[in-house]
This record gives structure tokens, sequence and C-alpha cells, in this order.
């Protein structure tokens, strides 16, 4: 013991742990044997100090020397006296030489570290020495002296220090001379598979996997959270829920943040970091605007204690730390955490960003404010794009919210339908209608608007019809000044075509010329002209809408976006209808993934093309058991009724369940598609004058229920005669470019196609690939009919009596919308497109 200098023994060793810590062999591994210093920084609960002992363990008996530094330590003798005796419990040698140099002259007397120094020079093996906590050290005559030890110990010293921030040492230097190895916090946090050893290791068989994954997500990955967190769920009677309820609020991981964070910063830094805490991001004039300029300079200090995690553009606290801080400030001072939230709102308001600033208001119980913030902006942020940042916002407010404005109700409710929130969207429309005054014409209207949307989306036939009617016989026009009146045509032509109304195709023509956006209503409506044309049987003209919808719905952020939903749709039937299943079940996979989809209309359409898909490429089982998941939904959409019940009776058919499907189709009305379906099981039950009753008369049929019957037809006789038929269905298919009503039929059709070539012959025609489609104006069309020809632009210009400076301008326009670059671009393009023939006219 050194005279007047109690030695701490717990100090000068490794601590024991309680219970093992996980073996990071990933990191061991990675640590260089001839890095001179290993420095090991990250926020508190990172296994810092566990990293460490491990490379301690790991050194030859008797070349190890562990030292934990605290507050003792900022008296530089008590740090050497305590530095010494550490060493001295190694074999290395160290005599009392420097023992008498400290305790004579005192630490700052130049002999000492040089007589340390000698010591070690002369050890017989290499000494590791281990500084826990080494950011403590803070006295510039110990950091000087340490650094004359690495730098003159040759290779006899290899020094490890450990801290919530860099230690004030040369590490720059030691860095670029590639004599640093450093551990971070990247590195120490827990992926999922260390997780998963580290929760079988200390709680075995008490989380499945998902759990742990699912905890592992919520903590960031932040190995003290995972352990307290192990032991909150150990001990609940079903841990699965404690995972799943785990919260900021959870006292034990409370009382460790504020333990080993909150006490360790001054009071000004607590101050900022709580304050702070109400912001799930933030920059430095969000900070400066709710928190004051002076906090700025606080924000560095916090991130040198690496309790910020820089992000793009900003900055933001480990999610768990933030909920934490949260409640420690609700806790300590409620009234200034509300006056946070409430400041912070009204800057992102004034940014333009109210669903950030709708979180805010609902965190503090202003649930009003927040709902008219999230009603006022909801269809412009959704025609960002912004489909989830909309849910979420919705899903902050509670579902007892009072409103006392019926206009901003209408538009909670609208934004509850875009978003597919079903049941929430149910609530808002009644209480919309219950809030109407009788004589309130402005609001009734918008109010016919947004039943109209609701009540077609819940298959609701009669209500809609009756809503359309009083929308032409009052004239209801929602003013401009309200954000949906722009949009009220494509709501009634989607309600028409989704009902299968008659006039669906003439409501279609009048929304093309709705105010709505360019993009919506150039996604929407060509959707919902393919969606028409498929029910006529056009595949052509379906092909050609549906991809400049599709083309059109490239400028939408996401499928989430309302008005993709048509675009996925349209687009699904044309491949199928092309024949081409694996991208009609990926358009039919997003179709149901829609938000949309979670309404009865959609989901039962989505549904009926997804186990169409599947009966056609083979998997009928699945097409049942999907058909099985929307029967509910179904009973809401009875005017779908007859859809899903003739999809179930073709997968039906292909399990050879033939009873059924003709149980199933002989309550349907009489019609194409239903005596199709019908004539295919009465073919299978070998009832084949029925069967040919069926088909017998179908000229006015769309051409690809045609197709179907004249197979039937084909297969109810034999030999020229079937092969004839076949012919003739597939010529049908040929020009109609129809290739799905040869498919899934059964081993025995697809073998009697075969005999006359029919999938070669259909697939090997160019009209049955998608054409993109291109509008051009009358005159950019007579233009494109001169451009195969020799003319010059000056004779263009001469032949349409237009400049030369115009010609040029509309071909600019042509190549653009061709997406040409040259003049023979252009002439193939509009050729693939069917602008052009190769006899030089335009089609």
């Amino acid at each position: 013991m050194l005279p007047g200098a109690p030695i701490v023994a717990s100090k000068i060793g490794p601590p024991k742990f309680v219970v093992s810590p996980v073996v990071r062999v990933d990191l061991e591994s990675r640590i260089p044997s001839d890095a001179k210093v290993i420095s090991i920084v990250a926020p508190p609960g990172y296994g810092k100090t566990v990293l460490a002992e491990r490379i301690h363990a790991t050194c030859p008996p008797g070349t190890a020397a562990w030292l934990s530094v605290d507050l003792l330590d900022r008296w530089p003798f008590s740090f050497w006296s305590h530095l010494l005796a550490a060493l001295q419990g190694t074999t290395a040698g160290v005599d009392d030489d420097p023992l008498e140099i400290l305790t004579q002259r005192g630490s700052d007397a130049p002999g000492f570290v040089a007589a340390l120094c000698a010591q070690l020079l002369r050890s017989p093996a290499p000494i590791t020495l281990v500084l826990d906590d080494a950011d403590r050290v803070d006295d510039p005559d110990v950091l000087a002296g340490l650094e004359f030890l690495v730098e003159r110990s040759a290779d006899r010293l290899r020094l490890v220090v450990t801290g919530r921030v860099d230690p004030a040492l040369p590490l720059a230097r030691w860095r670029s001379r590639g004599q640093l190895f450093e551990v971070r916090e990247a590195d120490l946090r827990f992926d999922r598979s260390t997780a998963r050893r580290f929760v079988d290791a200390r709680a075995p068989g008490v989380l499945d996997v998902e759990d742990i994954d699912a905890l592992t997500d919520r903590v960031e990955g932040w190995p003290m959270g995972l352990q307290v967190a192990v032991l909150v769920a150990g001990e609940a009677e079903v841990p699965s829920e404690a995972v799943r309820v785990l919260t900021g609020t959870h006292r034990q991981i409370a009382d460790y943040v504020t333990d080993e964070v909150l006490e360790s910063l001054s009071t000004t830094e607590r101050d900022v970091a709580l304050g702070l805490s109400v912001l799930e991001w933030f920059d430095l004039a969000l900070c400066g605007t709710v928190l004051g300029d002076d906090a700025l300079p606080v924000v560095r200090d916090l991130l040198d204690r690496q309790l910020l995690v820089v992000s793009a553009g900003g900055y933001r606290f480990h999610d768990l730390i933030r909920e934490l801080l949260e409640a420690e400030l609700r806790w300590r001072d409620g009234s200034r955490h509300d006056r946070l939230h409430r400041r912070a709102a009204d800057a992102l308001i004034a940014r333009g960003d109210p669903f950030s600033a709708a979180r805010h208001l609902a965190a503090v119980g202003d649930h009003a404010r927040a709902g008219e913030a999230i009603a006022a902006h909801a269809l412009a942020v959704v025609d960002r794009g912004q489909v989830s940042e909309l849910r979420r916002a919705l899903a902050a407010l509670p579902s007892d919210l009072a409103l006392d404005d019926p206009e901003t109700i209408i538009d909670v409710a609208i934004a509850q339908l875009m978003v597919g929130r079903r049941s929430e969207s149910r609530v808002w429309v009644e209480r919309a209608i219950g809030q109407t005054a009788p004589g309130d014409r402005r609001v009734a209207d918008r109010l016919v608007t947004l039943r109209l949307a609701e009540r077609a989306l819940f298959g609701d036939v009669a209500t809609t019809l009756a809503l359309l009617e009083e929308s032409e016989r009052g004239g209801v026009r929602p003013e401009d000044g309200w954000n949906m009146a722009s949009r009220h045509d494509l709501v009634v032509a989607r309600s028409a075509v989704h009902l299968h109304l008659p006039d669906a195709a003439q409501r279609v023509d009048v929304a093309r010329r709705s105010l709505a956006p360019d993009v919506v209503v150039e996604t929407v409506v060509p959707a919902l002209e393919a969606l028409v044309a498929i029910e006529l049987g056009d595949l052509a003209g379906a092909l050609r809408s549906s991809a400049h919808s599709t083309a059109s719905a490239k400028g939408l952020s996401s499928d989430e976006h309302p008005a993709m939903y048509e675009s996925l749709l349209a687009a699904g039937w044309c491949a199928l209808g092309l024949g081409e299943l694996d991208r009609a079940r990926e358009y039919a996979d997003r179709s149901r993934a829609h938000p949309l989809a979670a309404f009865p209309t959609f989901e039962v359409e989505a549904g009926v093309l997804s186990a169409t898909t599947l009966t056609t490429s083979g998997d009928p089982a699945a097409a049942l058991a999907l058909l099985d998941q929307i029967d509910a939904s179904a009973r809401h959409a009875d005017f779908l009724r007859s859809d899903v019940v003739v999809a179930r009776a073709r997968a039906l058919t292909a399990v050879r369940r033939w009873e059924e499907a003709v149980a199933l189709l002989a309550g349907e009305p009489d019609g194409p598609r239903r005596n199709a379906a019908l004539a295919w099981c009465l073919l299978r039950l070998g009832r084949h004058s029925e069967a040919l009753a069926l088909v017998s008369s179908v000229e006015s049929w769309p051409s690809h229920r045609r197709i179907e019957a004249m197979l039937v037809a084909a297969m109810l006789v034999d030999g020229e005669e079937c092969e004839a038929r076949l012919a003739d269905a597939v010529e049908l298919a040929e020009r109609s470019g129809w290739v799905a009503p040869l498919l899934g039929h059964g081993s025995d059709v697809t073998a009697a196609l075969a005999s006359v070539r029919a999938a070669d012959r259909v697939a090997s025609r160019p009209s049955v690939r998608s054409r993109p489609a291109v509008d051009l104006t009358e005159r950019e069309m007579t233009l494109l009919e001169l451009l195969p020809t020799h003319l010059s632009y000056r004779q263009m210009g001469q032949q349409l009596y237009v400049s030369v400076n115009t010609i040029k301008s509309n071909l600019k326009s042509i190549y653009r919308k061709l997406g040409a670059g040259t003049r023979d671009e252009a002439i193939r393009a509009a050729r693939d497109c069917g602008l052009l023939g190769d006899d030089l006219t335009v089609r």
C-alpha cells in the first residue's frame, strides 16, 4: 500500500458479472493482434466493460492489468497509485522505483513516468492495460503521462480504454499511424442473431423467435434495454404480451436511464435533453424555436456524449431513451412538457408539417385541434403519397374525439376512407350525417360526395343509386373552396364502374374533364375505361387504356395512393387476359394490399381477380381458400355476388366438384359469364345436351366469353369437327388478343388445343402484347403520317401550311410522347403503338 493513498482493491480488477455475459466472438475476432490502442466508446448499457473484460481474460496469465477509473482518480496521485497497484498485480516486474518517486516527489516529477516506462520496457512479456471509463480522466498531466507510456513503451504495452465519449488522448494521431482499433455503438449494438443468443442464454424457452426479433427492434439493439426487457418478460404471466406492451414508462428501464444517463449530465445538459425528448426528430432550427437558441451549443455536448443519433438533416434520440426521457420530463415538470409540445406543434404547422404537429397536439390532449390540422391537409398529403403518415396521424386521434364543425368531421371521414380505416370511417360518416343541419345546402352537398364514396366502397348499391339521383336532381356541385370539390366527378365515375352501373362508361367520360390533379385523372380515368372494356370483351381497348394508366401511375409516390387501386386492378385483368399469369398474380397481390381493399367492394374485386388467376394457373385449392376469406365482404357487396359465385364455380370445377358448382350456378341469372362456366360443369358431368344448349347461340357474347363457349362446343364433338371448332376458337383468340379463355380447363382441353397448335399461334401473335397508349393531338397525328415519307421539314410545313418552327415544335412533342430521339425511332415507336401501319397509314 502506498503511504497516504489507500488502495481500493475492487478498482484494480475486472468486475464480477452476476450473469455470464454474451461472448461477442464476432467483435473479438476483429481486433488485430498488433493494435497498440483499443478504444471502446458507446453510450451506457452497450457492453463496453463486457468486451474489455473479455480482452483482459484472453491475455496470458500475468500479462493483463485492470483499472476502473472513477471520481477518486481525478486526483493524479490517486490515479497513478491505483495504476501502479494494478501493474504490480501482474508479473510485469514493476518494482518499487516508480512508487518511491511518486511518493517522494509527486506524480508531476519528470522522473516518475520515465521510471514507469523503463519498468515496462524490461517486462518479460507484453502487458495489456485496461482503463475502464477512461473518459473520466481529465487531468492534463495524467493524460500526458499516459500518452508518453503508449508512445515510448515500444511493443511492451497495449492500452485498452472504454468510455461514453472519446478519452482526451491523441486518438487521431494513433489512428493515422494505424495503431488504433476502434469499437463504436454500431459495433456493439445487437443484431437479431446476437439478440437470440443473448435471450436464449438468459431465459431459454421464454420467448419465441418472433418475440425476440420484435423486442430487438423495439430497443434498437440496445443491449441493456434488451436485458431489462427480458427480465420484465420473464416475470410476466404471458411473456409475449409483456414484449408487446413494453414502453418507456417501465420503471426498471426508466431507473436505469435516470441513473446512467441523466445523472451524468450537467444541469444545463439535463434541461436541454429533457426538453428535446418531446421531439421525435429535430434540426437546429426546430431546436432553437422550441427550446431557444441557448440550447444549440448544448446539442454539440449531447452529441459528444453519444446521446444523440445523427440522421439525415438532423438529430434524434434512440427511440427508447427518448420515451424514457419524456416520461421523466412529464413526471418532473408536466406543465413544461405540455408547453414544449404546443410550441413544437406551432412550429411544425408553420413549416407545413401538420401531421407531425397533430402528434404533438394529441400528446397533450388537444385532440380537437389535432383533428382539424389533419383534416385540413389530408388530401394534399395523400397526393404527395404520404398515406402511411396520414394513417399514423389518424391513429393518434381518440375514437371519441369531439368535433363540432360538420365540415371538419366530413374531412376526417374522407381521410379515414383514403387510408382504408374501415370501421373508423363508418363512425365518422355517421357523425357527419348527424351534425349536418337540414337547411345547410353547402355542407349537405359535401356530405353527398362523402357518402357516395363511402357507400360504394361498402357495396351499398341502393343508397349509392339514391345519392347519384340526388346529386343529379339537386345539381350537387361542391364549391371549389373544398378540397374534394374537384374530385366529385371522379367519385361518381368510380362508384358507377365498381357497382357495374349501365351508364358507367358515360360517367367515366364526364370524369375525364375533372379538375382533380392531372396525375390522378390520368391514372384513374383510363383505368376505369380499361375495366369497362374488359367487361365488354375489348381487350385491345383495355390494354391501351391500362397502359396509359400505368404510365401515369409512375407519377404517384406509392401503391398506397388512392388513385392506384383501379390502375392495379385493370393491369391485373389485362395481364390475365393476355395469359401472363405471373404478372397477373403480381398485380392481384398489389391490389389486395392496397388500403382501399379494406372495404368490401374493393376487397371482393381484388379477391376475384386473384382467385381467377390462381385457378387459371392450376391452383384452384388456393383460389377456394381465398374466396372463403372474402366471403363476409362478399355478403356486404351483394352486387358482386355473381362474380364471386362464378369464380368459386370455376375453382370447384377444376377440383372435380362439379355437382357443387352446378348447384351454385343454378341460382345465378342467365348471362354469358354464368352460362360459359355452367357449360363446363355440365360437360364434365356428361350432360352434353344441356351444355350444348347453353353455348349454341353466342354470336352476341363478348369475345372472351364466346371463345370459351366455342371451346365447350368443340369438346362436345369428335374428330375433324372438333378440330375445326377449336381452330375457330383459336382464330377468334388471335384476332381479339384473348389468351386466358384458352387456359385452365384441364389436360384434355390443353391436348386438344395443342393439336391445332393453339398455344403457339396465340403466343406468337404480336397483338396480344400490351401496347403503350400515346395520345397525340389532331395536328400531331397529321404530322406523324408524314414522318415515313422523304419530305423535309420545310416541305412538311408547306404541305400543312405552317412554319418550320411549328413543325419542329410539334415533332419535339411527338418524340417526347413516343419516347424517341430521332425520326426513325419515332416511326418505329409509332408502329409498335399501333399508330402507324407498315403501309404508312395511321390507325
